[in-house]
């Protein structure tokens, strides 16, 4: 998982390489960035203030420092060897080889990444071939300048050795590139099928460091842009920064960080989107700074690896943690082993070497289980939901249903409530609840109130029966309904007497309503019982606010009514 240390390995291994191909009489000197002449170099040795160049001691870290390296090789073989002189390091700006004959240093070679790549090399580092005749001495100064990482350590190897060993070594590389490749290629087609933000992380963050890799190691820089090196002096800065982010990104996602502890998602995605901004700051402060802010990027990114390792352990043990916490381990165990075996602490042979890209591969192919194993959980997860809503939907219907049932019976029983039973008007309770409430309102304050009473009701249903009484009841309540307007209230009060409330109603409006009740009342003609005549007396009151007051004074209208002949309407005067 965690390639990037492949990077941190790379140059911590630096610090213990193995140099037994190192001549001794390789030594240096450390002077300040300016021009120096030829003399000035040369006086220097002169002076003795070259030092040997130990193993430990090739690399210097981020300086702006120039360092002079001064080679001197001889042969003892019996006849003419071609031999290679290679640096360790492939990402050093500027390479200048100079070869010191008859007392004059003549420039053979330049080199460097920020230079057109050398196609006449054998090497993606920089290199330089040159013959060695029987007892033959040459003298080399070599000039460096970076502003990356400064390791001047090198080696010299007689050609068809370093050939033999670049051939296997580059076979076992181009395996385990083409395994990335394949891995990528494979996992991104499965990102377009299922579409996932894991798969599509994961095949980023390998993608960007696989971009790294060939960078770190020169191939890029011969293979894709030979005469652009302005592209690799910005490639590799950002290819940290962001395999760094995208790495992240893919452990959140993966591990599902946001589900088990929302204040770590959110701490490690902020350093996800801001390793993308600050992806930017090669084109704005140069390679020498931005090197230095992809380490600690890397570094903090390793941290953050470990703060997940840690959470997960104390409180989720899951079964993609286990994927992921294995597959880290491979990636740390493979740059331990590398890392000995160029110190010399353990025997160095082809397994050591490529422990990194064995880890690399191992890690690669468990994540690549862990994010099928984690899709068939989901999709499990998600199975087990489905049927679980489904339950709960049919439950919530049921629900609904009894809901609906039970609101419709209590709409019922309000209506049986508020409702004659016989003529299917509204009843006394309704009148009183509704009417009172009205009148609470201090702003209504023209109303009517009309109290009618069916004329020789008793008589009716002694000479007709009860049967045609009620028909009488219920035809004279339709009657009225007929008339009533959307705000008027109709209700029995009791027996054969009604009331009707008119809210914004004057006096004079009212009378008008209650002459036309009169003489539709007259018009009443019951089924079976044409001889029989319905006539209805009618009580009026109005603007008061006192329901009990309001009735009391219908009523004795009514009652005056009733007095004077039946069959009309009187209206009350205090």
């Amino acid at each position: 998982m965690f390639k990037y240390l492949l990077f941190t390995t790379f140059l911590v291994s630096t610090l213990f390489a193995n140099a037994t191909l190192l001549s001794q009489n390789i030594s240096y000197i450390q002077l300040e960035d300016r021009s120096y002449s030829q003399k000035e170099i040369l006086a220097k040795d002169a002076q003795g203030l070259f030092q040997p160049l130990q193993t430990e001691h090739t690399r210097f870290g981020y300086i702006s420092d120039i360092f002079w390296l001064k080679v001197d090789v001889n042969s003892s073989h019996p006849l003419e060897q071609r031999y290679l002189l290679e640096f360790e390091y492939p990402l050093l700006d500027y390479v200048d080889i100079f070869e010191l004959i008859h007392g004059t240093l003549i420039l053979k070679k330049e080199l460097g990444d920020l230079r057109p790549f050398d196609q006449d090399g054998v090497s993606t580092k920089p290199s330089y071939i040159f013959s060695l005749t029987p007892a033959q001495t040459r003298h080399f100064f070599i000039k460096v300048k970076t502003d990356s990482n400064t390791n001047i350590g090198l080696h010299i190897e007689e050609e068809r050795s370093y050939l033999k060993k670049i051939h296997h070594s580059e076979r076992i590389l181009s395996l385990y590139f083409g395994a990335v490749i394949i891995m990528l290629a494979y996992n991104f087609l499965i990102f377009l099928i299922v579409r996932r933000e894991d798969y599509f992380y994961y095949v980023l963050f390998h993608l960007v460091f696989f971009g790294f890799s060939i960078g770190l190691s020169g191939a890029a820089f011969e293979l894709l842009w030979p005469n652009t090196p302005s592209i690799n002096y910005y490639f590799v800065p950002i290819a940290i920064m962001l395999s760094a982010g995208f790495s992240i990104k893919f452990s959140i996602h993966f591990l599902q960080l946001k589900r088990y502890s929302l204040r770590l998602y959110q701490l490690l995605n902020g350093f996800f989107y801001s390793t993308l901004i600050v992806s930017l700051t090669p084109f704005i402060f140069g390679y020498a700074t931005a090197i230095k802010i992809a380490s600690f990027l890397a570094l903090l990114a390793v941290l953050a690896f470990v703060l997940i390792l840690f959470y997960f352990i104390l409180y989720q043990r899951t079964i993609t943690f286990l994927f992921y916490a294995v597959a880290w381990t491979s990636v740390v165990i493979g740059s331990s082993i590398s890392i000995l075996g160029n110190a010399g602490i353990i025997p160095s042979n082809e397994y050591i070497d490529f422990a990194p890209q064995i880890g690399s591969s191992i890690e690669m192919l468990l994540l690549s289980i862990g994010l099928a194993y984690s899709y068939n959980q989901l999709k499990n997860e998600h199975q087990t939901l489905k049927v679980l809503d489904q339950k709960k939907s049919n439950v919530i219907e049921e629900q609904e249903r009894f809901n609906n049932n039970l609101s419709q019976a209590n709409e019922r029983l309000i209506t049986l409530s508020q409702t004659d039973p016989l003529t299917k008007i509204y009843n006394r309770r309704y009148f009183y609840s509704t009417v009172n409430e009205y009148l609470s309102d201090a702003n209504n304050n023209s109303f009517t109130l009309l109290m009618l009473d069916l004329d020789f009701f008793k008589n009716i249903n002694d000479t007709y029966g009860h049967d045609v009484g009620d028909k009488v009841l219920i035809s004279f309540s339709k009657m009225c309904q007929t008339m009533l307007r959307n705000d008027d209230i109709f209700a029995r009060y009791g027996g054969e007497e009604f009331v009707l409330f008119l809210p914004h109603t004057d006096k004079e409006s009212a009378i008008a309503i209650a002459q036309r009740v009169l003489s539709s009342t007259r018009e009443i003609s019951i089924k079976g019982s044409e001889e029989l005549k319905v006539n209805v007396s009618i009580g009026l009151s109005s603007n008061n606010a006192d329901l009990e007051v309001l009735l009391q004074e219908a009523d004795k209208a009514l009652y005056r009514a009733k007095e004077l002949g039946r069959d009309r309407l009187e209206s009350f005067n205090a």
